[in-house]
């Protein structure tokens, strides 16, 4: 009896040895493959000292070949921070880097952070990020991306016209946020301000356009040329020997005076 409880005893040890060793091997190989998943995650950016981190996913259903990030108040996007060719496919989660420049006007802003009053709230900037799709070149802003309050993964998703995210806040104890209803409001501010803009240009050149209808044409006057041209005019010399008739009456035949008597009576 005590024979059989031994052999149980150690049955039961090398049950509980053999299982142990299967979990762990099994929790081993999660955490291998985990780590090997984020390895094998494409990037967006640079990775460096200062840079923000986040993962986001493409759930827009369309493919991506650019994205580019400006600051919320400038007017031009940074150059991509994908590569020529490069495809962010549909539903790939990447890992997106993006570091502030520190320009002059940074520091500048910075310098008078840190003077600014601890009651006194201090504006960070914040920045849009654009994604443009593969298929039609076409490009859609994703404002005021929100890198410190993003928890886990950022779906970039694209619906109505409008691209927005969809992502866990740290801020609101992880609640799920939609960003939909600011972007259709920024796109709407967007078109009105451009609209607007154009509108304004169409009236400053319209005035124009009519001024130079209105404007005289310009009278053109060429000044003639003249060639100089002075001839020195030739004169024919031409003189004729004159004739003159002999009316001398020298007495010859028929000649001299003919008798002529008084009061001209010839006789």
């Amino acid at each position: 009896m005590k024979k059989m409880k031994l052999i149980t005893a150690v049955c039961l040890s090398t049950m509980l040895l053999t299982q142990t060793a299967v979990f762990a091997e099994s929790t081993d190989t999660k955490d291998t493959a985990a780590e090997s998943t984020a390895a094998e995650k494409k990037t967006l950016g640079t990775k460096e000292e200062g840079a923000y981190e986040v993962e986001v996913k493409n759930a827009t259903g369309r493919e991506i070949a650019k994205v580019a990030i400006r600051k919320s108040s400038e007017t031009e996007y940074d150059k991509s921070l994908m590569e020529e060719g490069d495809v962010f496919a549909v539903d790939e989660v990447r890992v997106l880097y993006f570091k502030p420049a520190e320009s002059e006007e940074a520091k500048a802003e910075e310098a008078k952070a840190e003077e600014t009053k601890e009651d006194e709230k201090v504006i960070t900037p914040s920045y849009d990020i654009q994604i443009t799709f593969k298929d039609d070149n076409t490009s859609l802003a994703i404002h005021q991306f929100p890198f410190e309050d993003v928890e886990g993964t950022a779906n970039l998703v694209a619906a109505d016209g409008v691209a927005f995210l969809m992502y866990k806040s740290k801020a609101n104890k992880s609640a799920e946020v939609s960003t939909q209803e600011q972007e259709k409001a920024a796109y709407e501010i967007e078109a009105k301000a451009k609209a607007e803009a154009e509108e304004t240009a169409a009236g400053e050149s319209a005035p124009a356009a009519e001024a130079v209808q209105e404007a005289p044409a310009e009278e053109y006057y060429e000044e003639p040329v003249y060639e100089e041209y002075n001839e020195e005019p030739v004169y024919e010399e031409y003189y004729e020997e004159p004739v003159y008739e002999d009316y001398s009456g020298d007495g010859g035949d028929g000649g001299g005076e003919d008798g002529c008597l008084e009061d001209g009576l010839t006789f």
